[in-house]
């Protein structure tokens, strides 16, 4: 899963920072006083159940779509109906599907290939209400912000989780253009890593040294 992350440096982090922070809301460093207390250092926790998606992914799911999408337009390769293709078993799909919306959104590139993007997120009939739930509120977004009420999937039906990632396999192998976005994918742990940007300032300001 974890590929080609020797690459991953400061710099790219403070880039991927700089692409996300309009995107992830500053979510709170919160100390844990009777831990802090106890060992008599402090201790904090960075609470991301309060982030747009409640979950951290979208700093790094939003990053990696993004950089693959500029690298595709700066080359004239974007095609229409991109498909933008994952398997989850919930946050992950809810960030792609989030990440797919904000791209339409805000079109940066000026490029009207951007509004034809079709996520389509492989999962299985046991994925958590709450999880569907909120891949469909995004899925409606996408479907109002480009009026086409039949672009983007979230798929469902299969047995189990494996059984929709060899589906998305056999999809992706049919459809070579597609943009596959891996859980453990550099870019993906490039955005991530904006998260630590953001708790290393967060402690400067408390007056505490990230030194």
């Amino acid at each position: 899963m974890w590929k080609n992350c020797n690459n991953i440096t400061y710099k790219s982090i403070l880039q991927a920072k700089h692409i996300t922070d309009g995107i992830s809301f500053k979510t709170p460093l919160l100390k844990l006083e009777n831990i802090s207390s106890k060992i008599n250092k402090p201790v904090f926790i960075k609470d991301e159940s309060v982030q747009k998606t409640s979950s951290f992914k979208i700093r790094g799911v939003y990053y990696c779509i993004h950089s693959k999408l500029n690298h595709l337009i700066l080359n004239s390769n974007l095609q229409s109906n991109t498909n933008i293709i994952t398997q989850s078993t919930g946050n992950h799909g809810i960030s792609t599907l989030f990440s797919v919306y904000n791209l339409i959104q805000q079109n940066s590139w000026n490029n009207k290939l951007i509004s034809s993007l079709n996520p389509i997120i492989y999962s299985s009939k046991f994925i958590q209400p709450i999880k569907y739930n909120y891949m469909n509120y995004y899925l409606k977004k996408i479907r109002e912000i480009t009026n086409d009420n039949s672009r983007g999937k979230i798929l469902t039906h299969f047995d189990s989780y494996s059984q929709a990632l060899n589906e998305r396999l056999l999809f992706q192998k049919k459809h070579e253009n597609s943009l596959y976005i891996e859980h453990g994918f550099p870019e993906i742990i490039t955005g991530h890593g904006a998260i630590g940007l953001e708790i290393s300032q967060q402690l400067i300001d408390m007056g505490i040294s990230t030194n």
